[in-house]
């Protein structure tokens, strides 16, 4: 028993809107936006947190909260956004740079929300004891202890 014609416009018709819907699908992966610089810092960090990816954008621009050096939040299409002040990151160090992009990457892509300001680190009883913190660490604390702080993200 054969197909009619009408049969086979109807299956052409959905053979067409599946492959549209996977189209639509796959672009919509394609769409992750993130500022080159941004990315090559996002890139270290998820080599050195053992190859978690970060699906989500990442751009320039005024945080909201106008006290924010960055911020991440959900952008309409549910995808996590980090946003970092442009201003700031003119005049941080590398040092500053990195620790504010794992401090959001905390957030964006681990769902770690702000730690309890006052804990002390364990190695070195001067310094902040997470990278969650609302407040940026001394650089002396972050360059000694980053790897410390990384694995304490995963914990």
């Amino acid at each position: 028993m054969g197909l009619t014609n009408k049969q086979i416009n109807r299956l052409g018709a959905l053979l067409l809107l599946l492959g549209s819907l996977m189209l639509t699908a796959c672009s919509q992966v394609a769409k992750i936006k993130q500022d080159p610089i941004l990315a090559l810092h996002i890139q270290q960090i998820e080599r050195d947190l053992g190859g978690l990816k970060y699906v989500g954008h990442a751009k320039f621009g005024k945080p909201i909260n106008p006290n924010a050096a960055a911020e991440c939040h959900r952008s309409t299409d549910g995808l996590p956004r980090i946003i970092v002040d442009p201003d700031f990151w003119n005049n941080a160090s590398v040092l500053m740079r990195d620790q504010l992009m794992v401090h959001e990457l905390g957030h964006c892509m681990l769902n770690l929300n702000h730690a309890a300001t006052g804990g002390l680190l364990a190695e070195d009883n001067s310094c902040q004891a997470s990278v969650m913190e609302a407040r940026m660490m001394y650089e002396r604390c972050w360059a000694p202890y980053r790897s410390i702080y990384l694995k304490k993200l995963l914990e």
